[in-house]
């Protein structure tokens, strides 16, 4: 396995509805990640990231107490992180749980999206090229990608359509 992972692809189920919890295993289980726990809140979720260190954490953004998207940035801040899939049944929340670190953001009841998902994100671990899942166009990250060019480039003195006024002084 050149280049690839060489610990077994595992993951963390979170929903606190038990029949769903078990269907989303089974999808886990058939992308090729073993299931390690199946945890019913997102506090007892982060309690097994840093015991587990799973691939992946594959949880509902409808949480009792903690919702999906408050665990997202917490257990990509731990150490050993794992990928995170949240799913949720309004995907107004995907812009901001891609910002918090989520590598894709599934609808409820979108089955054969997770599934390539999940497929997607099995191949990129055994192979060791890592590209993002979500592919949607995301304009608005090239728009901030290139404030924040414009940013520095002013705080060093230099204007992109000027060019460098230190070139001047010479």
């Amino acid at each position: 396995m050149t280049g690839g992972r060489t610990r077994p692809l595992t993951a963390i189920v979170c929903d606190s509805d038990p029949l769903r919890r078990v269907a989303l295993a089974d999808r886990a289980t058939s992308a090729g990640f073993e299931v390690q726990h199946l945890v019913d809140n997102g506090p007892h979720a982060l309690d097994m990231v840093p015991f587990s260190q799973p691939s992946l954490l594959l949880m509902v953004q409808e949480l009792i107490g903690m919702s999906g998207l408050e665990v997202v940035p917490i257990a990509r801040r731990m150490d050993g992180a794992p990928d995170v899939i949240l799913i949720a049944s309004d995907e107004s929340i995907a812009e901001q749980a891609r910002d918090e670190g989520a590598i894709a953001v599934v609808r409820h009841g979108d089955d054969d999206r997770l599934d390539v998902v999940l497929a997607d994100l099995a191949e990129q671990f055994r192979t060791g090229e890592r590209r993002g899942i979500d592919r949607r166009e995301r304009p608005d990250r090239r728009v901030k990608q290139e404030w924040n060019k414009v940013t520095m480039e002013r705080r060093s003195g230099v204007d992109r359509r000027a060019g460098d006024p230190r070139d001047d002084a010479g």
